[in-house]
C-alpha cells in the first residue's frame, strides 16, 4: 500500500553479461528523481537452459522462458529486500533485453520485452502499469538507444554546474547502442547505432586466464597489478581497432553484430543506421581473443590497458564515421554510457584520442554516465 505521493518505477534489464533491477522514485512535483536501489546478477550464472532456450542472447547463450521468469523473480526479490519497500508501492514497470539474436525481425524485440513485463507484474502484488517499450522497427536495440538518450538527459540535468547538452549518445553495453539528434530543440533522430559493443572488449578479456568461459567478460578480470607495457599495449589495441568495422549498414543486411536490423525501414524513416561488427556477425571475435592472449602474456595490467585503449578506439572510430557521414559537427556534445562505471583511464583515453583526431571541441563537451536506460520509465510516467 502506498504511503507517499511519490511515483516508483521498476526497471528490469536482462543483458548478456549483467541482469539488473533498478528502482527509481519521483516526487509529486516532478522536481526530484532519486535512484532508490539497484541490484545485479551474472546472467550466465543464472541461466540453466544453456543451449536449449527459446531466446538467444547476443553473447550466444540461450535463454528459456523459465530462465527469464527465474531471473526476473530473483531481481525483484533482491530489490524489495534491499530497498525495504513493498511490492504494492511499485507503480510502473519498464524493461529491456538483448536476447534477440535468434530473431529475424527487429520488431520481435517488443514481444520479448512484453513477456518480461508480464512476468514482473505476475510476481508483484498491486497492479503496476506496464510501460510499452519503444518501437524497434529499424534495429532490435533501437529501444535501448532511445532509453539511453532519455535517461542520460535526466542524469545530466541533475549535475550542478554542467552546461552540456549532448546530441550524440553512445552506449557501450554488450551491444553498441546510441543515436544522434539533428538538434537539441526538436530531437529528431538522424542516426541509430547498432551491432557489437562491449562484446568486443569481452572477447579481449577472454584471453586472460581468469576469464575461462566463452560467456565471461571484462568484469571477471581481477584488479590489474604489475607493470604495464605501454608500447605493446598501444600496438595490440591498434590491431583490435583494425579488426573492427564501423560503417553505414548496407542495403539487404539482416543482422549486424547479431542484432536484427531492417535497413529498408531506416530509409523509410530517414534514419541512417550505423553498425559495428568484427567479421560478419561477430565471426572475427576469436581473433580479438587471440590478441587478448598475447596481451595477457605481459600481465594483467597490460591486458587491462589494452581493453581501455580499445574502448577509446571504438568510441573515437564511431565519432569519425559519424562525422564523415555528415551526421555530426566538430563542436557537438557527446554522452558516453555503458553497463558499468568507466574507469578514469577510459575517460582519459577517449578524450585524448578525440583531441588527437581533431575533435577537441567534442572532447571538451564529452560527459560519461552509468546505466541511463533505467531512468526512461520515470520520464514516461
Amino acid at each position: 500500500m502506498k504511503t507517499s505521493g511519490r511515483t516508483v518505477t521498476c526497471f528490469i534489464e536482462l543483458e548478456s553479461v549483467i541482469s539488473r533491477g533498478v528502482l527509481i522514485a519521483m516526487d509529486p512535483n516532478l522536481e526530484d528523481i532519486v535512484r532508490l536501489e539497484e541490484v545485479k546478477l551474472s546472467t550466465p550464472g543464472a541461466i540453466e537452459s544453456r543451449n536449449s532456450g527459446t531466446y538467444e542472447l547476443v553473447s550466444g547463450l540461450s535463454l528459456s522462458q523459465e530462465d527469464l521468469e527465474r531471473i526476473v523473480s530473483q531481481l525483484l526479490s533482491m530489490l524489495l529486500e534491499k530497498s525495504g519497500i513493498s511490492a504494492g508501492e511499485i507503480d510502473l514497470l519498464s524493461a529491456y533485453s538483448d536476447a534477440f539474436a535468434r530473431f529475424e525481425d527487429p520488431r520481435e524485440e517488443k514481444e520479448l520485452v512484453q513477456k518480461i513485463l508480464e512476468s514482473c507484474r505476475t510476481q508483484l502484488s498491486g497492479n503496476p502499469v506496464l510501460l510499452e517499450p519503444e518501437k524497434s522497427t529499424v534495429a532490435a536495440n533501437e529501444p535501448k538507444s532511445r532509453m539511453v538518450a532519455t535517461g542520460a538527459n535526466v542524469i545530466l540535468k541533475s549535475r550542478e554546474g554542467l552546461n552540456v547538452k549532448p546530441n550524440i549518445f553512445l552506449d557501450l553495453s554488450t551491444c553498441f547502442s546510441g543515436l544522434a539528434y539533428t538538434s537539441n530543440i526538436d530531437h529528431n533522430v538522424e542516426v541509430l547505432i547498432s551491432g557489437l559493443g562491449a562484446t568486443i572488449l569481452d572477447a579481449l578479456a577472454r584471453g586472460h586466464p581468469d576469464v575461462n568461459s566463452q560467456y565471461n567478460s571484462t568484469l571477471e578480470i581481477s584488479d590489474p597489478s604489475g607493470a604495464t607495457y605501454e608500447e605493446e599495449s598501444s600496438r595490440l589495441a591498434s590491431q583490435v581497432a583494425d579488426l573492427i568495422r564501423i560503417r553505414r549498414v548496407p542495403s539487404g543486411t539482416k543482422k549486424v553484430g547479431r542484432v536484427p536490423v531492417d535497413v529498408g525501414e531506416s530509409y523509410n524513416e530517414k534514419i541512417k543506421l550505423i553498425g559495428c561488427d568484427v567479421g560478419k556477425n561477430g565471426s572475427g571475435l576469436e581473433k580479438i581473443t587471440e590478441i587478448g592472449r598475447r596481451a595477457s602474456s605481459y600481465g594483467t595490467a597490460t591486458i587491462q590497458r589494452v581493453i581501455d585503449l580499445s574502448f577509446a578506439r571504438i568510441i573515437s572510430k564511431m565519432i569519425r564515421i559519424l562525422y564523415e557521414e555528415g551526421i555530426i559537427e566538430t563542436d557537438n556534445a557527446l554522452c558516453v554510457s555503458g553497463r558499468e562505471d568507466f574507469s578514469k583511464s577510459k575517460h582519459k583515453e577517449v578524450l585524448n584520442l578525440l583531441t588527437e583526431m581533431g575533435f577537441e571541441k567534442i572532447a571538451e563537451r564529452t560527459v560519461f554516465v552509468k546505466n541511463p536506460a533505467c531512468y526512461y520509465g520515470i520520464v514516461r510516467a
